[in-house]
């Protein structure tokens, strides 16, 4: 039974290790991404790079390594510039969603009631109703534009962020520690604020790479289709809009910046399941 037990700690102190190892590589990797699109943009923006009188749609070359747009604009500076811009508004988007969604999601669930069951099936009526057409709706009434964009986004993923939050402190609720503490009187709000609610910091923490990878293609796909962004502002969306009219001169103009994105993206998407992973063994240990 004792070796029984050493070998599965082996086991996983091995794949405990082994997760580590992707955390810091897709770590690393996203935030160089981040850092250096950061810092090639400021540098493009701060000496006007990439807006010179350059050939129109020039095929990708040495000098222009994305090709260049309709206009003579490098592509690479603008698809750099376009994606801080997307990924800036995505972070700034989930910011609100993060925080209210642990905090809403985590009191609803410990204190339960009428107001969880209320709030429970309401949010399930949000989440059916499909996104774009909350966008589209918003817009009709105020107008198109990335602020009623990131108001769509922000009400979706807090929504989103209840529901993941009230399922995982719903059985947290029920441990023993939390009852250990209750029997030693100690009030629901002391317990609520020191260990239900880091509690739900802790589930999504892991989910916000992923989510805000998530929220910058949904920002791009409404400046697509003229929801969002102008075509004039660099933004990723807006950028392959504006290039789709000469797809058939032109295909890298859209092709580069939307393999460029999916992979940045990608990136994020496995950071965050790698965090998962390594929170969820954390826990299991």
């Amino acid at each position: 039974m004792q070796e029984i037990k050493m070998n599965f700690l082996e086991e996983a102190e091995m794949l405990k290790a082994r997760t580590h190892k992707k955390i810091y590589f897709y770590g690393i990797i996203s935030l160089f991404i981040i850092i250096t699109v950061l810092i090639i943009s400021f540098i493009s923006e701060r000496f006007n790079l990439g807006n010179g009188d350059f050939d129109k749609l020039a095929a990708p070359n040495i000098s222009h390594i994305f090709g260049t747009d309709s206009m003579g604009r490098d592509m690479f500076i603008r698809t750099i510039v376009g994606f801080r811009n997307t990924f800036l508004l995505a972070l700034v988007s989930q910011v609100i969603p993060f925080v209210a969604g642990a905090v809403l999601g985590s009191f609803i669930a410990y204190f339960g009631g009428i107001f969880d069951e209320i709030l429970y099936h309401i949010f399930n009526i949000v989440l059916a109703f499909p996104i774009i057409l909350g966008a589209i709706f918003l817009s009709v009434l105020f107008g198109s534009g990335i602020g009623v964009i990131l108001i769509v986004i922000s009400i979706f993923g807090t929504v989103y962020n209840t529901k993941i939050v009230r399922a995982e402190i719903s059985q947290v609720k029920n441990e023993e520690f939390i009852l250990a503490l209750k029997i030693n009187k100690i009030s629901n709000i002391r317990i609520f604020i020191y260990h239900i609610l880091p509690r739900a910091f802790f589930v999504l923490l892991p989910l916000f790479p992923l989510i805000v990878g998530h929220s910058m293609i949904g920002i791009s796909s409404y400046s697509f289709i003229g929801l969002g962004m102008n075509i004039s502002t660099p933004e990723l969306g807006a950028i392959l809009k504006d290039s789709l009219r000469f797809i058939s001169r032109a295909p890298w103009l859209i092709i580069i910046p939307g393999i460029f994105q999916f992979v940045c993206v990608l990136v994020f998407s496995l950071y965050s399941a790698e965090l998962e992973e390594k929170l969820t063994l954390h826990r299991e240990i």
